[in-house]
């Protein structure tokens, strides 16, 4: 079957070809969209020639409108069991994003080609802001659409690959309880508890905003973490994880958590009867690192970070397991707490020394001989950066190994002597014999 097409007038072409002795003549496609440029036309003959022309494919009228992508993805969005917050975000990444792109297709004509040429165009993509989409928001895209074709999978013939995108984890910032301790010190009294709260509970600024006084057991010294304060103020009833968190009442939040006495609040945490926002926390930990910055040097970090994440690297340090460490912070999975493990950088230190088991030592202390400057001319560093040598292989305890080293016209020799406590003699050619004391 030989298919041909047209431009019959400015912005409309029309595909014709001959079937069984009778000429067909296509000005829309099988959605009943008119063809107005070659893309489409381009889509309909693909179609024809992949499978043939069927009159009850183009019988758009009658179709069923709901597997249109434009509908069934706001259909989607409509119905997700989401946050309010994030179900906004969804909204306008299929409006601006996906409706676009596959428009008036088919959801069940989507292919494997269609999902690819749409990640290409991603990569190629430029943001409002002048800049090609990170490798994070693309994943995070291809992850929605794969998401909203999951749940209309039973209506798919075949569900479409989906390329994985890579995108490289964020760097985990962090610092040490000093530093906690001099940005602390410019917190005013009566903010002072909910950060001293978030700082030994690893809540996130929403989870302390949000938590209730119903929800503080003093007969069983604990609390449970199950609401946030989400946006406009709004209590929440579930975490982001959608996992409630009991923890015990230890003495070091025990005055923050009861701070909250004094005041006829549902909350635990609130500045004249209102709940802490995420932005309140943030304008109040960014003034007051701020401040310990410029006193005591401490790294510029935000509240996040400052809290969160440094009570997961500082935890990991002290030697408390993945598995404590992830039950506090409430992850859903223990690869969300390894990611904290991996700034445990100490056990590599022996690793990129070669020298596993053995302590660091800065310099060499037990030198008897000095050396000075040498007469002559001298055309390497003015200093001497002297270190142990390891025993040679074939020495015995005891042993003295000699190593010589050219030194100008004469020959330094290394004596090792393989003891605990190394001794370095210098021989050193008569040239240079008055230099040494």
């Amino acid at each position: 079957m030989k298919i041909h097409h047209r431009q019959t007038r400015p912005g409309h072409y029309q595909v014709y070809f001959s079937q069984n002795g009778k000429q067909i003549f296509l000005q829309k496609d099988s959605l009943g969209e008119p063809l107005r440029d070659m893309d489409q036309v381009k889509a309909v003959v693909g179609h024809l020639k992949g499978n043939g022309y069927d009159p009850s494919d183009w019988n758009w009228w009658k179709k069923d409108k709901s597997y249109l992508f434009e509908n069934a993805i706001n259909n989607w969005v409509k119905l997700s069991d989401c946050s309010p917050e994030w179900k906004e975000k969804r909204k306008r990444i299929a409006e601006n994003i996906f409706i676009p792109h596959f428009g008036k297709m088919d959801v069940r004509e989507v292919t494997d080609v269609r999902i690819a040429e749409f990640n290409a165009n991603l990569k190629d993509k430029v943001n409002l802001k002048g800049k090609k989409n990170s490798d994070k928001y693309r994943k995070i895209l291809m992850g929605e659409l794969k998401c909203f074709f999951n749940s209309i999978r039973k209506s798919l013939k075949e569900m479409p690959t989906f390329p994985r995108v890579k995108a490289q984890e964020p760097i985990i910032r962090w610092i040490d309880e000093k530093g906690q301790d001099e940005t602390f010190e410019f917190i005013p009294p009566h903010h002072k508890p909910i950060f001293t709260f978030m700082r030994f509970t690893a809540c996130r600024p929403n989870e302390a905003g949000g938590l209730l006084k119903k929800n503080l057991f003093w007969e069983h010294r604990q609390f449970v973490s199950a609401t946030v304060l989400g946006k406009g103020k709004v209590v929440k009833e579930n975490t982001k994880t959608k996992v409630v968190k009991p923890l015990p009442i230890i003495p070091e939040i025990e005055e923050a958590l009861r701070s909250g006495d004094k005041t006829d609040s549902p909350f635990v945490f609130a500045i004249e009867g209102r709940p802490y926002t995420i932005r309140r926390l943030e304008k109040i930990w960014n003034r007051t690192n701020e401040l310990a910055h410029q006193k005591y040097g401490t790294t510029p970090i935000n509240l996040y970070n400052g809290l969160k994440h440094s009570f997961g690297c500082q935890r990991l340090e002290d030697g408390y397991s993945l598995d404590e460490v992830r039950e506090v912070m409430g992850h859903s999975t223990i690869e969300m707490t390894r990611r904290y493990a991996r700034y445990r950088t100490e056990k590599l230190v022996n690793v990129m020394r070669g020298k596993r088991g053995l302590v660091h030592t800065p310099f060499i202390e037990s030198v008897e001989a000095k050396l000075l400057k040498p007469q002559g001319k001298w055309s390497g560093r003015e200093d001497l950066n002297l270190r142990h040598l390891t025993p040679h292989a074939s020495a015995l305890p005891g042993c003295a190994t000699p190593r010589k080293i050219p030194w100008n016209d004469g020959v330094m020799e290394h004596w090792n002597t393989g003891s605990c406590k190394e001794k370095m003699l210098f021989s050193i050619s008569p040239t240079h014999h008055s230099n040494i004391p």
